[in-house]
């Protein structure tokens, strides 16, 4: 059974999907938006997927994009705390393979002027 609180924020979701809902519930939509990307990013730094320092540039993406695809999401499929879950999946997994060909770059050029610098020492 759905708790009250997720029921709320799904209604919530509705009407500012269709575009009746007021300026103080966008609010409350956004900031229940944010709480829920805050989660998932924590979820992440405790999975080692991100670092700490990640953890707000993070949030703020996912709360982004969820709002940007407001519109796609569909009630009947899932809570909007599920779809905003969903959302955070692809921002830290794109996240994670920015920063891994990032890593991969920075140590192919460390590796590759390590190796010219001792081809000057020889």
């Amino acid at each position: 059974m759905r708790t009250r609180k997720a029921s709320s924020l799904d209604a919530l979701a509705s009407l500012v999907k269709i575009g009746l809902a007021s300026s103080e519930s966008q609010t409350r939509l956004a900031s229940e938006t944010m709480r829920c990307a805050r989660i998932a990013a924590i979820m992440a730094v405790k999975s080692g997927l991100v670092t700490w320092d990640d953890v707000d540039d993070i949030t703020q993406s996912i709360t982004l994009k969820s709002w940007r695809y407001l519109q796609r999401w569909e009630s009947s499929k899932g809570g909007w705390s599920t779809y905003v879950g969903k959302i955070a999946q692809s921002v830290i997994g794109d996240y994670g393979r920015r920063n891994g060909r990032r890593q991969d770059a920075e140590n192919a050029y460390r590796d590759m002027n390590s190796s010219e610098l001792g081809a000057d020492d020889e």
